[in-house]
């Protein structure tokens, strides 16, 4: 089977190897809580926001604490911190030592009492974060697992949820007193928690919080091994008669590869193969061949991009269903589910095995998936953006009109906030507009740019308005055939991310934050335009503790965290009294609150945001004047600006009768070439330079001579 899907793909797929260093190691590859550990970093390989700030570091220190469960596991695990983020510079230990190699390495003697952790207390996990040494120039965060005093006596063990009657499912093992595993839902997987090992482990998956139903009670028929990786997995059958299986996870990745291991689960479904879509539209031979409820099968294949089928088992004339193409990615181990109910296929998932075993990729068919590609993600209004069109998910009136169009046009406007709407032409002149016609790639999409900046492609629409969407219908030329109302959200970043009131935030009282998505840019993406939102938040004192509000697992469901939506798109919070609220303790005070607005579940976020407490507004705009270099000045015309480098600022030229002729949002240095949006040079004569991040404003004066 293996060698088959080999041989079908390698036609349409790139293989890849990678064989890299790490940039944590540790002697012992697993160290124990009781016992010592030398960890060797390597800062050219510490990569954090697609860079690796860390490579020209010379004098490393190492911010650290440790947890007493895995934070993947248990986001509220305590955590012990070693020294303060502010103290760091104070303890010469936490230095690492320089071995001349591109290594630098810090040595552990005991790693509970380098903690102070109470001896009846476990250390489940290490984390790091190597630094310079004001804290200034920081890598990313980085996690080290720790087994128990002795070594490890557990195994790791998850849930996946195939019952489709249940709403949440607890596990016990081995009659324990408390469920190691809570309130996993249908189609969900739980991370691996650690259970006992040993033979004849028994298992119990029954409704969460009450005695019944249970839906599995069984006495595992292999040995779990110390530090092993097992799956427990219940469903029900076409009858209804619940079952299960327990299964040993494959742990061992292999660069270049991916593992993938197929279980059909779906009890309606009768059998079925999986088959391969060609470069030609052709289906391949069998892949796993006459699946049945229950089967589970194992294929590895080469990294790459593949687009799979399903077909009725010994038929590959048609394909029932054809899914979307899915990155299989190299060293990388994937348990892929097909769940169902007593009536329909529901859903196919990838589960990622060689992580925290919750973490999913969906198998999306067609007319589910993305129907547009943006980049950036989610636009300002003042730069350009490219569109990617996917046919083959535009569905409208359950149809899918547009596959096979060529050429293919787009009808498009821009919607504001007040509703204001601002078509690019009429729809009877797309098909005859240059500007709204796709170009088609080789794979099938389609290519389409909208130049900078957005709001000028847009007739009607004035620089200081502030647009909500750009909407699509994508067409034939004499729009004969369309698909669906596509949206973009868009951003603006010339305004603020914050305002408070009282402009000058106090701890003595109540204070409301108005946080503007379209001015939150994070990774070159406004990722907060249209979303609910909640924050992440915590006060720093005046002696540099750091007061957390909630953990960040716990933002989504933790009382006065959630922002008011506004129909302007603004969204408002408000605190009646910090010192309680951040539960300040007596004799502390407040310096600043950090937040990160985000939704639900975090899986979206904007930058930090640092609100000054008892700190007059004047103050921090001196710091950010303090913190801007122009040169040269006068210029001839391009000119290099040094700007702050711990977080994004705003950026406008200025003339001398307020008229904004070029925005940008940069961090650390903007380079100016001397241009208005429209591309043109700038005229001599005395200009302003407009910087403003989240809670200053700072200006200063540029000359141009030419």
């Amino acid at each position: 089977m293996k060698n088959l899907l080999l041989t079908v793909v390698s036609a349409f797929m790139l293989a890849t190897s990678v064989f890299a260093q790490k940039v944590v190691e540790t002697d012992p590859a697993r160290p124990i809580e009781t016992g010592g550990v030398t960890i060797t970093y390597r800062p050219a390989l510490d990569e954090k926001d697609g860079k690796t700030p860390m490579v020209d570091v010379s004098e490393i220190w190492a911010y650290t604490g440790c947890r007493e469960a895995q934070i993947a596991q248990d986001p509220s695990t305590k955590y012990y911190e070693k020294y303060g983020w502010n103290d760091l510079k104070n303890f010469p230990e936490m230095k690492l030592k320089n071995n001349g190699d591109g290594t630098f390495t810090l040595k552990i003697d005991n790693i509970k009492a380098f903690y102070n952790v109470p001896d009846d207390k476990p250390v489940r996990e290490m984390l790091f974060v190597f630094r310079n040494v004001d804290g200034t120039i920081q890598g990313a965060d980085r996690l080290i697992a720790v087994d128990p005093a002795g070594g490890t006596a557990t195994g790791g063990l998850r849930l996946i949820n195939g019952v489709s009657t249940s709403t949440k499912v607890d596990v016990i093992v081995a009659q324990a007193d408390q469920p190691q595993i809570t309130e996993i839902g249908f189609q969900l997987a739980s991370v691996y928690k650690e259970v006992p090992a040993g033979a004849a482990v028994q298992m119990k998956a029954k409704a969460s919080g009450a005695p019944a139903p249970i839906y599995a009670d069984v006495s595992c028929g292999f040995p779990l091994e110390k530090g092993g990786k097992y799956t427990f997995l219940i469903g029900a059958d076409a009858s209804g008669e619940y079952t299960s299986k327990v299964l040993t996870d494959d742990v061992e990745t292999k660069a270049g590869m991916t593992k993938l291991r197929f279980i059909h689960w779906s009890p309606s479904t009768p059998a079925v193969d999986i088959r391969a879509v060609l470069p030609t539209g052709a289906l391949s031979p069998p892949v796993v061949a006459n699946a049945k409820f229950g089967d589970v099968a194992n294929v590895e294949v080469p990294a790459g991009s593949y687009k799979l089928a399903v077909t009725a088992a010994g038929d590959g004339s048609k394909a029932l269903i054809t899914f979307n193409p899915i990155e299989l990615p190299g060293a990388t181990n994937l348990t892929v589910v097909a769940f169902g109910n007593e009536n329909e296929l529901t859903k196919v998932r990838a589960f990622i095995d060689n992580g925290n075993g919750r973490d999913f990729v969906d198998l999306l068919p067609l007319g589910q998936g993305w129907i547009i590609k943006a980049n950036p993600e989610v636009p300002s209004k003042n730069e350009g953006v490219e569109i990617q069109y996917n046919p083959e998910n535009d569905v409208k009136d359950g149809q899918f009109k547009m596959i096979g169009v060529d050429p293919a046009y787009v009808y498009t406007g821009a919607r504001d906030y007040a509703g204001g709407f601002f078509q690019k032409s009429e729809w009877g002149a797309v098909g005859t507009t240059d500007a709204l016609k796709l170009t088609k790639n080789a794979d099938g999409t389609f290519s389409w740019n909208i130049p900078s900046p957005i709001w000028q492609f847009y007739p009607g629409v004035e620089e200081t308005k502030v647009l909500k969407e750009l909407l699509f219908v994508f067409r034939n030329a004499d729009g004969s055939k369309q698909g669906g109302d596509v949206s973009l959200k868009v951003g603006d970043g010339s305004g603020p991310t914050v305002t408070t009131e009282p402009k000058d935030a106090t701890a003595s009282k109540p204070l409301a934050v108005t946080y503007y998505p379209w001015n939150d840019k994070k990774d070159g993406s406004f990722k907060m335009v249209g979303q609910d939102v909640y924050v992440y938040t915590g006060g720093t004192t005046v002696d540099g503790s750091y007061l957390e509000k909630a953990g960040w697992g716990n933002v989504g469901t933790t009382d006065g965290l959630k922002l008011t939506m506004n129909p302007d798109g603004t969204a408002t919070w408000n605190i009646a009294d910090l010192n309680a609220f951040y539960s300040v303790p007596a004799g502390a005070k407040l310096k600043e609150i950090l937040c990160v607005f985000r939704n639900a579940d975090g899986s979206r976020q904007g930058s930090d945001v640092k609100i000054p407490i008892d700190q007059p507004a004047s103050v921090e705009d001196d710091k950010l004047a303090a913190a801007i270099n122009l040169f040269p000045n006068p210029t001839p015309g391009m000119a290099r600006i040094t700007l702050p480098s711990d977080a994004a600022v705003r950026v406008s030229i200025v003339n001398q009768l307020g008229t904004v002729l070029y925005t940008a949002t940069a961090t650390g240095e903007l380079l100016w070439n001397g241009r208005d949006f429209s591309g043109n040079a700038v005229a001599p004569g005395a200009y302003l330079v407009h910087v403003q991040s989240a809670t200053a404003t700072a200006v200063v004066p540029m000359t141009i001579i030419r």
